[in-house]
C-alpha cells in the first residue's frame, strides 16, 4: 500500500518558541493545534508544515498518511527503510513509525486520527 505524502515534519526542542518562528516567517495559519503538534498551512501554496513537540525524529523530514499502516509500513520497508520508532495512541486508532531512508534521511508514516 502506497501512503501519500501529507505534509513536512520538524522534532521541535523548544515546541512554542519553533512554532512562533514558523509564523513569523511565512505567511502560515494554524490550522490544527494541540500539546503533541502544531499543524501550519502556508496560505498561498496550501503546503502543511506539522511542528512536533516530543517527537522521535530530531530532523526535518516528509510525513506520509495512509489508511492501511501496516501494508504501508511493509512496503516501506521493502523498499529499504529502515524502521527507527512505533507508536501512537490506541485510543484514536492513529498509528505511527519513523523510518530512515536508504540514505539516512528521516520520514514519518501515520494512519488514523491524532
Amino acid at each position: 500500500m502506497k501512503p501519500k505524502f501529507a505534509d513536512t515534519m520538524i522534532g521541535a526542542k523548544d515546541y512554542q518558541a519553533l512554532v512562533d518562528f514558523y509564523q513569523k516567517l511565512g505567511s502560515f495559519e494554524i490550522t490544527e493545534s494541540s500539546d503533541l503538534y502544531t499543524l501550519l498551512k502556508d496560505r498561498e501554496t496550501n503546503q502543511v508544515l506539522c511542528i512536533c513537540n516530543g517527537s522521535p525524529m530530531d530532523r526535518t523530514g516528509p510525513g506520509w498518511q495512509t489508511e492501511n499502516f501496516e501494508g504501508s509500513k511493509k512496503h516501506l520497508l521493502g523498499l529499504g527503510a529502515i524502521l527507527g520508532f512505533e507508536g501512537g495512541n490506541p485510543d484514536s486508532g492513529f498509528q505511527f513509525a519513523t523510518f530512515t531512508d536508504p540514505e539516512g534521511n528521516p520520514l514519518l508514516l501515520w494512519a488514523g486520527s491524532h
